[in-house]
């Protein structure tokens, strides 16, 4: 999301020269400038609107397109938003309309308004093969490929900015579409190292004076010296380029940047170095907006103080970054969804259009019907079998679609583990396996304790957060082959292949994981603990209700016991169980 006002492009080149009242040429020059001379711009936007009086209907809504423009670079969403739904609304110049709804697009995305600005995508695509203005083709095709890029759909992205690089001739067009394109070939994994053809896009569009678009390029040469261990390299390449990056006053650039430093900085064990970028990337984002960078920069902030010791300064930072890391991808999830529920849409929408068309095609095949009597026969054979067609597929997307949303019941919609049922059902199929195999495996049952209190003092809010902290605490600790879920309200249990006393073991580091986590007000901090009952198949065989009765045995002797523990259920040696605590 951070890199969309960069896709913010112009409509034409025209020549700097014009008269004094020529309103035509002095708009179209502004739109030309807006992105290189940011003050010059905006002064001559200023004059522009003193003009007011003098300009005809279509130079006040080319000059509203530019504050619109204006606003979204300088961050003030709402604003930009409200100018572009006015322009599409009355509007009479189509051109203008369209750029109006591509940078709407943007500004609607910035602003985490995810299910309009992927609406208003799918209605930019319908119209883009109308539009033969180049400019605004390239604006659309740029704003196009950002998008996708955010939601992780790279190769759609890839073939928008490669039509954009090879049907515009335009400096700034093309650097935005290699910015694109080198973008979602890292993100994809596809670029692995650093490539000729990456750097030499750098300099030039550093030479057309693109200098977003070049610092962007600069960042993958710098994250790719970082996968590769090259840390000096990556912070070469940002500091011999420092004066370009700066000038480009890009706050999300520059956190870019910042953020690059700290990481190959710390790498090289230069901690005061790092826990300076770390702060200037964190001092670059507004407050509520969720990157990438800032995530890695208060990830730096915590290692170099585990580094130095200071351990308070180190589980504040840590906190801070679990907290930057869950709200960064809740974003992300939240931005896949909107596109997924903006294509669902679309497609409910395009089914609802041939569903009408299919309905006229019934109307003038009955009509024809009626007027030439000696064809019905055939026309009600070709009627019959259209809509029987029609009935296949509406019922093979249905099918779909109940597939889709069987997915989302697997899944516990607050913690992102599987749910109760979907656990239940997956831990079954497993120790069926397991039993085939005669190899042994583990139940582990964690409940949150005085759970009900975090509730009852500090609202539901609370809890719910704590809920998935938890989740993601013990989550961590786990190998891809054992099951986690929520057995409901603050119970978890966790299915583990192998030994009780590998079980036990996992076990005992996820008691110590929850003891990391501390919820409430700032100065009357709790710390989070956790009750653990483990039963083992060696015991009680691969039966699960079997094993979830007796590690519910256990849990409730650790609850008993004084909770914070895990409890290891012993079968009855005699004529009644034993209980083996571990701490």
């Amino acid at each position: 999301m951070k890199r969309l006002a960069a896709c913010l492009l112009l409509l034409v080149t025209m020549s700097p020269a014009f008269a004094v009242d020529d309103f035509d040429a002095r708009l179209l020059r502004a739109d030309e400038i807006k992105r290189s001379q940011g003050a010059v711009f905006a002064a001559e936007l200023d004059a522009l609107e003193a003009a007011d009086a003098r300009l005809s209907p279509r130079q006040r809504q080319f000059l509203a397109y530019l504050r619109g423009w204006q606003a979204t670079y300088a961050g003030q969403y709402g604003d930009a938003a409200a100018r572009f739904g006015a322009l599409l609304r009355e509007a009479e110049d189509p051109l203008i309309r369209f750029r109006s709804r591509a940078t709407l697009l943007n500004a609607l995305t910035l602003s985490r308004r995810y299910a309009e600005g992927f609406d208003q995508l799918n209605v930019l695509l319908g119209e883009i093969d109308t539009v033969t203005d180049p400019g605004a083709r390239a604006q659309a095709l740029g704003v196009s490929a950002q998008l996708l890029n955010q939601v992780g759909k790279y190769g759609e992205s890839l073939r928008y900015s490669t039509e954009l690089l090879q049907e515009s001739k335009l400096p700034w067009a093309r650097c935005g579409a290699a910015q694109l394109e080198f973008e979602a070939r890292f993100k994809s994994g596809e670029l692995t190292d650093v490539s000729p053809q990456l750097e030499r896009w750098a300099d030039e569009c550093a030479l057309q004076g693109e200098g977003i678009f070049a610092g962007l390029l600069r960042t993958y040469v710098s994250r790719l010296h970082l996968q590769n261990s090259r840390y000096a390299d990556a912070i070469n390449t940002l500091e011999a380029h420092r004066a370009e990056l700066s000038a480009a006053r890009y706050p999300f650039l520059n956190s870019d940047v910042a953020s690059i430093l700290a990481t190959a900085q710390l790498a090289l064990g230069q901690l005061d170095a790092a826990a300076s970028n770390a702060r200037t990337a964190i001092d670059q984002i507004s407050a509520g907006v969720y990157t990438e960078s800032l995530t890695e920069a208060w990830r730096v902030l915590y290692q170099v103080a585990l580094k130095r010791g200071d351990l308070q300064r180190a589980v504040e930072a840590l906190e801070r970054y679990r907290e930057v890391e869950l709200a960064y991808l809740d974003d992300v999830g939240r931005r896949a969804l909107a596109y997924e529920m903006a294509r669902h849409e679309a497609r409910a929408k395009s089914l609802q259009i041939e569903s009408l068309n299919r309905q006229n095609q019934v109307l003038q095949l009955q009509q024809q019907v009626a007027e030439k009597n000696v064809a019905m026969a055939r026309l009600s054979i070709v009627l019959l079998l259209t809509i029987l067609v029609f009935a296949v597929v509406w019922a093979l997307r249905t099918r779909r679609m109940q597939r889709h949303f069987q997915q989302l019941a697997q899944c516990d919609s607050l913690t992102a583990v599987a749910s109760r049922l979907h656990f239940m059902e997956q831990a079954s199929v497993a120790l069926e396996q397991l039993a085939r195999a005669d190899k042994p495996a583990a139940l582990v049952v964690i409940d949150l304790d005085y759970f009900k209190s975090v509730n009852d003092r500090f609202g539901h809010a609370a809890g719910d957060d704590v809920l998935q902290r938890a989740a993601f605490a013990c989550g961590e600790l786990l190998a891809p082959d054992q099951l986690f879920g929520r057995l409901g309200g603050e119970e978890f249990g966790i299915l583990v292949p192998g030994s009780i006393a590998h079980a036990m073991e996992l076990a005992e580091r996820c008691r110590l994981a929850l003891l990391e986590i501390h919820f409430g007000v700032e100065d009357q901090l709790t710390r989070l603990s956790g009750s653990f009952g483990v039963a083992g198949t060696e015991t009680c065989g691969h039966d699960l209700r079997r094993l979830m009765t007796d590690a519910d045995t256990a849990l409730y002797e650790a609850k008993r016991k004084g909770r914070n523990r895990v409890v290891c259920h012993v079968p009855a040696l005699d004529a009644a169980a034993r209980l083996r605590v571990i701490a």
